[in-house]
């Protein structure tokens, strides 16, 4: 069984690093925010398939039978895999790019000094987000239960409705595109849960559903907005690692907030009520810790050149007059070098070339 989660966790977290290096190499200067929403969402669609089918499907076909109908629907996926490759390889040609040297991103250290200071503040950001966000999901049904005295069926649907609202991501993702200021967006993440967590411990009768709501919006945020700003903070060739390095520092994160919320329920000093205030006091201070973070990223991000505040349209027409700008240049070499014997590049010929 350990071998076999083992197995499960490498596959699943490197089929994401790929899948959002392939997504920003096609959507960087497009709709990279939706292309990365949408994503979010296929993959929430299939945990809450899971969660609604398994169990029934389990019961009437058996258990063995079960696993092998998720072995089949993981070839599905691999056949899925294997076509986006297929895809991803005729685009290459088609705009006339090599496959075999499209992707040459060896992992040096060398690589890591090119990273700005405002991805690293980005990692830091995930950690501390993320550790307040999936234990607590993890834990919220017997939360509910224990402070709401919820049934267990209701206090999962509860909890469950933290990952519905990633049904609207695509939107989030849509709009980051069309407006940019994709700092601030992150900056709604843990404003939100951070003001969640400190509602739901400072008000007794403060509805639980709400703060789910409220912790669904945030994590919809930073799931779209906070992954697509990776991009650019790196270099291009660098992406691959810096998406890589954002999956263990999340994973990081949320196994160390793991073992820290079993020992505070592990208290055998305290009363239950004494126990979950010291969870959400701890969580809370993740999402504090969090909201401080993603403070800093805007305000590096202001210093270093506003890299998070363009739109998809300003990055075009960035690229545009990068483009011609690299035209004229090299029309001026060329014009250059036909009038080497000559001491200067005459003004009517340079005009010639704008014109």
């Amino acid at each position: 069984m350990l071998l076999g989660r083992l197995v499960f966790g490498v596959g699943s977290t490197s089929t994401g690093v790929i899948t959002s290096r392939l997504q920003t190499f096609w959507f960087k200067d497009h709709e990279i925010g939706l292309a990365f929403a949408i994503s979010i969402v296929a993959g929430r669609l299939g945990s809450v398939a899971n969660f609604l089918f398994t169990e029934i499907v389990a019961d009437a076909i058996g258990l063995r039978t079960t696993l092998w109908l998720g072995t089949m629907l993981c070839g599905l996926g691999l056949i899925g895999a294997v076509a986006a490759g297929h895809v991803h390889i005729v685009g290459l040609r088609r705009i006339g790019r090599d496959e075999s040297t499209e992707n040459n991103e060896p992992f040096q250290l060398s690589m890591l000094r090119k990273f700005t200071w405002s991805f690293w503040v980005l990692a830091l950001f995930l950690i501390f987000f993320y550790a307040g966000v999936f234990p607590f999901v993890a834990e919220a049904p017997r939360y509910f239960e224990d402070r709401y005295l919820y049934s267990q069926s209701y206090a999962g649907y509860v909890a469950g409705s933290t990952y519905d609202i990633a049904l609207i991501s695509p939107l989030f993702g849509f709009l980051s595109d069309r407006w940019g200021f994709r700092g601030l967006w992150v900056l709604a993440a843990p404003t939100l849960l951070f003001s969640g967590y400190v509602l739901l411990g400072t008000i007794p009768s403060f509805p639980p559903i709400l703060f789910c709501m409220m912790m669904g919006l945030a994590y919809t945020l930073v799931a779209a907005i906070a992954w697509s700003c990776a991009p650019f903070l790196v270099p291009d060739n660098g992406v691959g690692t810096a998406m890589g390095l954002l999956t263990s520092f999340q994973m990081f994160g949320v196994g160390v907030s793991n073992a820290i919320l079993g020992q505070l329920l592990s208290q055998t000093r305290k009363t239950t009520s004494e126990m979950w205030g010291d969870v959400t006091l701890f969580l809370g201070s993740c999402a504090g810790a969090g909201l401080l973070l993603a403070v800093a990223l805007n305000v590096m991000d202001w210093k270093t050149g506003h890299r998070l505040r363009d739109s998809q349209a300003t990055r075009k027409l960035a690229g545009v007059s990068s483009s011609l700008d690299g035209s004229l240049n090299s029309e001026l070499e060329k014009d250059y070098l036909l009038n080497a014997n000559s001491d200067t590049v005459s003004c009517d010929s340079v005009l010639g070339i704008i014109t």
